[in-house]
């Protein structure tokens, strides 16, 4: 387990430098479906998408003017979209379709705090104080 943990705060430290240049971000988990578009399956609490007012299950088909086809399309407009942009976010919601206006937030800032969560933690483990699953050794 602790092996598990280092090699994936490794492989974080090593994405780091790359992803912090200001990628875009608006705090959504996207799925492909059936028709063009990609709906939400979750919204993060306080991110743009929550203030946006878009919600879970709503269509995403359009973002920043461009129509959406699918999930990695998708996402790859809202990384490309430079982070304090507002866009424009055109959605179907149960039959309805409706615009919003969403800011792109910098995906490097939550990505820097995750780094320093998992890695506070890795640190502070003695290797010599937990066993192979990184359970704490019983002191004798």
């Amino acid at each position: 387990m602790l092996r598990v943990v280092s090699y994936i705060s490794a492989m974080l430290f090593m994405a780091l430098p790359a992803l912090a240049q200001d990628t875009g971000w608006i705090g959504i988990s996207i799925e492909d479906q059936k028709e063009n578009g990609a709906i939400i399956s979750r919204v993060q609490p306080n991110s743009p998408a929550e203030k946006a007012k878009l919600k879970e299950g709503d269509v995403i088909l359009e973002f920043n003017k461009e129509s959406v086809v699918g999930a990695q399309q998708l996402t790859r407009l809202v990384r490309e979209t430079p982070v304090g942009r507002t866009v424009s976010v055109r959605v179907r919601r149960e039959g309805t379709f409706l615009r919003y206006g969403a800011n792109t937030d910098a995906l490097a800032e939550l990505l820097g705090f995750l780094y320093a969560e998992c890695c506070t933690r890795t640190q502070a483990v003695n290797p010599r104080e937990v066993d192979w699953t990184g359970r704490p050794l019983q002191k004798r």
